[in-house]
């Protein structure tokens, strides 16, 4: 059986789960969910736990560290169950197996020549705890969290990331794919354009107190960057029961050889660089090979404005599916966004999203032919279910939003089949207000609109079922017992005004 193995980034704890968190899990969801027909799938996503803003954020609740990420990293876990979101494992960077695997990492790394120590200094954002050059900044200022750089000089251990210039450009495009290909065109221009320099590895301890030890130095913590990669190995190889106390390496490289490397690994733009580029080095150093793709996906904008803090509008998607339903929120995230782009969240469009593909066009599809089944008779001929090629490519090229169009095209046009040939008609016809006595044209013509329809919707059901799980499988027990339901019942329109209000205070 094939593998097929899919990641999230990690989430980092200082902030709580919101709808941008949301849509990279969720959407990892649906393509574990589409794959586990016929692979060994694995689904990874978990907590970043270390650095300064993590303390920072505990030190303002006047919680103890490790207690304060205990609490986040809970917190995800139960959203990801709200939203019927199925992970194999749950990987979390203050645990013990992760601590032990990065320092054995960075032993080998350091012991194959890839490390030394040496002297930064620089501008050091604190929002994103890294040292930026003056390009990266856009009127001196950190382009992502508007604030000045502090001028830093310290002692810190470097990783030879300069001498991998050349190897990271030979992949791309190749064995290691970025998409969409927009972002790959930005990492070849960059790699094209830009000398790469040698990247510091570890912070001092004075500095930042909350990290992995240095294994050879106390006085240096592992940089948070660093240490959350190293979770796409950890996470899958603890999960295994992998114990890395008095590993060689060849048994550890026999352990990954069962899923790595990654088939598909998704991120935001923001955090491009680092698992376009640090991320391969890093592995090339470590001689494994490099995940087959990386896709970027985009932004979400609320109401036009960016999610932040301060504007107080990250929506709660646990609060999302108390008031409008699960159903609602997971098909409205890949239904009017294309997947890799920018979108601007809209509770009045997710309603009237719902409403028109769901309620309107399949759920009337699935409800309509199961009464005439119901009304005027049991079908003769056997329904059978075959797969969608389209849909099945469409899948496989994460074009989510294209996938959900050609799914409600097909019920529309079922939907205008049954308004066009009248089947209720047909069948009265054939009956003459008798039961049938033998076959006729209207009886056959009848059964035959029937059947197409029933199978479009088992069609329809099984490509909703990464989307929408519990719903397409009421689908099917519908077909197969032959009884109408309301699967998607209508959301009411003018509720979304006072709803949007709830979920903003």
């Amino acid at each position: 059986m094939k593998k097929f193995f899919i990641t999230t980034p990690i989430y980092y704890v200082n902030d709580k789960p919101h709808i941008g968190h949301t849509y990279t899990t969720v959407a990892a969801d649906i393509l574990s969910r589409f794959y586990r027909n016929g692979a060994s799938t694995f689904f990874l996503t978990g907590t970043d736990e270390h650095g300064t803003k993590v303390c920072q954020s505990a030190q303002k609740q006047e919680v103890e560290v490790k207690k304060f990420c205990d609490e986040v990293a809970q917190n995800y876990q139960k959203t990801w169950k709200a939203l019927d979101v199925n992970y194999d494992f749950f990987v979390r960077t203050t645990d013990k197996y992760h601590e032990e695997f990065v320092k054995l990492i960075l032993t080998r790394l350091k012991d194959n020549g890839f490390l030394y120590e040496g002297e930064y200094e620089g501008l050091y954002c604190e929002g994103c705890e890294e040292f930026k050059s003056e390009k990266d900044l856009v009127s001196g200022c950190c382009p992502i969290h508007k604030t000045f750089p502090i001028k830093l000089k310290e002692k810190v251990w470097f990783f030879k990331l300069a001498q991998f210039q050349d190897k990271i450009f030979s992949h791309l495009g190749k064995d290691f794919v970025v998409l969409p290909q927009k972002r790959e065109a930005e990492l070849t221009s960059f790699l094209k354009n830009e000398k790469l320099h040698d990247v510091a590895i570890s912070r001092p301890r004075d500095r930042v107190e909350w990290g992995i030890d240095l294994p050879w130095d106390n006085n240096q913590v592992i940089y948070v960057w660093i240490d959350a990669l190293f979770n796409y190995l950890s996470g899958p190889l603890s999960s295994r029961g992998f114990n890395f106390s008095n590993k060689h390496w060849e048994d550890i490289l026999e352990a990954l050889n069962d899923f790595w490397p990654a088939d598909i690994q998704l991120i935001g733009k923001d955090i491009l660089r680092f698992h376009a580029v640090i991320w391969p080095a890093l592995l090339l150093a470590l001689g494994l090979p490099l995940p087959k793709r990386l896709f970027v996906h985009g932004f979400f904008t609320i109401n036009g404005e960016k999610i932040s803090k301060s504007l107080n509008n990250a929506v709660n998607p646990v609060d999302l599916k108390k008031e409008f339903g699960l159903a609602a929120l997971r098909y409205y995230l890949f239904r009017d966004f294309s997947f890799g782009e920018d979108g601007d969240v809209s509770l009045e469009n997710l309603v009237e999203r719902y409403n028109a593909d769901l309620a309107d066009n399949i759920g009337n599809l699935l409800s309509r032919s199961l009464t005439l089944v119901q009304k005027y008779g049991a079908l003769k001929q056997k329904i059978e279910f075959k797969k969608d090629e389209d849909l099945e490519n469409l899948f496989r090229n994460f074009k989510f939003k294209e996938a959900l169009e050609k799914i409600n095209l097909l019920a529309r046009e079922k939907n205008q089949l049954i308004d066009k040939e009248k089947p209720w008609a047909l069948i009265k016809e054939a009956h003459q207000g008798k039961e049938f006595a033998i076959e006729n044209n209207s009886q056959i013509k009848f059964e035959k609109i029937l059947i197409s329809t029933l199978e479009t919707l088992l069609i329809i059901s099984y490509y909703l079922k990464p989307f929408l799980p519990l719903e397409a499988e009421k689908i099917e027990t519908a077909i197969k017992n032959l009884e109408p339901e309301i699967v998607f019942p209508k959301i009411l329109l003018e509720d979304t005004i006072t709803k949007k209000q709830d979920i903003n205070k």
